[in-house]
């Protein structure tokens, strides 16, 4: 079957991610629409999917006993041959998931995330163990939850959030709502992945490599040298805080790029503590959020690169600030002492 040539619709069952009435009970990423269960067989015919979901349920182990209690689905559809086809839909899903996943920086703590998933490819489990302290004839028993064991819920509350953020603006670069260049397009899906993916994590040093990574992506062109176009790419954003002075973000930009070449090149995971990564989340915000915000002053990479150039130059020749629009704006997420034991 797989041999042959046609439109293919995938129908997928999500962990992690509930779609609430009060949004519509759907919500689309760019090519991928997650649906719920029960706005699902109202909907099934626009997606392609030519048998009732109460055939399928009759019909189908799917539905029968592999997902009947399923919180969410995604569809999509491509046209090919199949064997093909097949790990280009489950592709594209799992990357629209990591974008969505995006949508929980500033929106929730780290230990608090989600991790939507197709089916249940990463599910939480327990970790169990023994201690013995020998010396004083002791033993623990341990056991705890691990993974992300919570659920996003897109739902009014959340669309509120991303409307005054920058998710909702992102996704309209995305998808293609805005004028910008097809390159700066694809950059900003790829870093919106990458980023998703770290906020999913529970392993720190990937978290804040995929977040650094990212940050290069939005900012810096082939060519660059990072160590110096980072500083300024992101002082152009946050540079006229009273945080960036005070705070010394210029260096701490250099140390977060150099613990990610030690990461890369030498292994050396030790070296990243959380605050790092938090760091990198700040970062982040602000970064994807004035893009968003001012999508048609950078339309392409190239525009984000000149207003950087350009602000740098007022600065060192002492101008009064123009370049910088005053809609520019700075968020801080403030931790308290549980969030910083643990992602």
């Amino acid at each position: 079957m797989l041999d042959s040539n046609g439109t293919w619709v995938l129908l997928a069952p999500i962990s992690g991610l509930t779609i609430t009435n009060d949004v519509g009970g759907e919500f689309r990423v760019d090519k991928v629409t997650f649906v719920s269960p029960t706005k699902l067989p109202r909907i099934r015919r626009r997606f392609g999917i030519p048998r009732t979901i109460a055939d399928l349920k009759k019909s189908t182990l799917f539905f029968r006993e592999s997902q009947p209690t399923a919180s969410c689905f995604a569809t999509h559809r491509l046209t090919g041959r199949g064997a093909e086809i097949e790990a280009d839909l489950l592709s594209a899903v799992r990357d629209e998931l990591s974008i969505l996943a995006l949508s929980q920086l500033a929106y929730d703590r780290r230990a608090s995330n989600a991790h939507p998933a197709l089916s249940e490819e990463y599910r939480s489990g327990r970790l169990e163990f023994m201690l013995f302290n020998t010396t004083h004839a002791t033993s623990l028993h341990t056991a705890r939850l691990m993974g992300k064991i919570s659920e996003l819920v897109i739902d009014a509350r959340w669309r509120k959030f991303q409307d005054q953020m920058f998710f909702s603006r992102l996704l309209r670069m995305i998808r293609g709502d805005c004028a910008i260049s097809k390159g700066w397009r694809r950059d900003l899906r790829n870093a919106s992945i990458l980023a998703g993916q770290s906020q999913m994590s529970s392993d720190l040093p990937q978290c804040f490599l995929w977040n650094m990574i990212a940050i290069e992506l939005l900012l810096c062109r082939p060519g660059d040298i990072f160590s110096n176009a980072l500083p300024a790419r992101v002082e152009a954003f946050i540079g006229w805080t009273t945080s960036w002075e005070q705070e010394g973000y210029a260096v701490r930009i250099a140390d977060a790029y150099s613990k990610r070449c030690g990461l890369v090149h030498s292994g050396d995971r030790e070296a990243i503590k959380l605050d790092d990564l938090l760091f990198t989340d700040s970062i982040l915000i602000n970064v994807l959020y004035n893009i968003a915000r001012h999508s048609e002053i950078f339309t392409c990479k190239d525009d984000l690169v000149e207003f950087s150039k350009k602000v740098e130059a007022e600065r060192i020749l002492g101008l009064r600030p123009r370049i910088r629009p005053k809609t520019m704006t700075f968020t801080r997420t403030n931790y308290g002492p549980r969030d910083l034991e643990r992602i």
